[in-house]
């Protein structure tokens, strides 16, 4: 199972006001303006890297659920 995958620049209107709006979701380096956008069920996930989007893909294929909980929802 993989997640839909896609390089997209986000405006302020599509990223929700989280407090951790700003960080990766997986190394929690500050992102970028260009980011990388996951969805996983109805939650989204940004990153700053194309590599922590691949390994994300990978956890989450492996170990669904449980290792989507224990990230930030963004």
């Amino acid at each position: 199972m993989s997640v839909l995958t896609e390089e997209v620049p986000l405006t302020e209107a599509q990223i929700p006001e989280k407090k951790n709006q700003d960080t990766c979701a997986l190394c929690g380096q500050k992102v970028c303006s260009e980011v990388y956008k996951a969805n996983w069920q109805t939650r989204a996930f940004i990153f700053e890297r194309q590599d922590c989007l691949v390994l994300f893909d990978k956890l989450a294929s492996i170990y669904g659920e449980s290792f989507v909980s224990v990230l930030p929802n963004q």
